[in-house]
């Protein structure tokens, strides 16, 4: 039981703080929730600029009816990812246990799809991209 005792120590001496304190789900040597809110910011600003094109070419076309609509399924959308986030905040800290349908919704935000630097989309989760070429690579 002594010699046990002093192996438990050696345990934490050896281990990295941020894999012994790991107050949240996300975290490693920082709180991965920020890169979360910063996807979330890109995914809304992607969006916006989508509906400005869409307005300016209803302008052109004679119809701002068109370009009033697209401003309001933008802010649908912006209501959407800002309660998709809290979601994601409230899980980070949650404890080990996730029902079926968080589960759920968590797949369905890894899901959404952005633009990457050179314009491709891309998927929200960067495991769910892994997990997607994966799958698609073995068909």
């Amino acid at each position: 039981m002594r010699i046990a005792s002093w192996l438990h120590d050696c345990g934490k001496v050896t281990t990295p703080e941020y894999v012994v304190d790991k107050a949240t789900k996300l975290s490693t040597i920082f709180d991965r929730i920020d890169l979360i809110d910063q996807r979330f910011e890109l995914l809304k600003k992607q969006k916006e600029t989508e509906m400005l094109r869409q307005q300016i070419a209803a302008m052109r076309q004679g119809d701002p009816d068109h370009g009033h609509d697209a401003e309001i399924e933008l802010q649908e959308f912006i209501r959407q990812l800002d309660d998709d986030r809290e979601f994601l905040r409230h899980a980070n800290i949650g404890g080990e246990f996730m029902s079926q349908a968080h589960q759920y919704r968590v797949r369905r935000i890894a899901a959404y799809q952005m633009l990457d630097a050179s314009g491709q989309v891309v998927l929200f989760s960067a495991k769910m991209r892994s997990t997607t070429s994966t799958s698609s690579a073995e068909r």
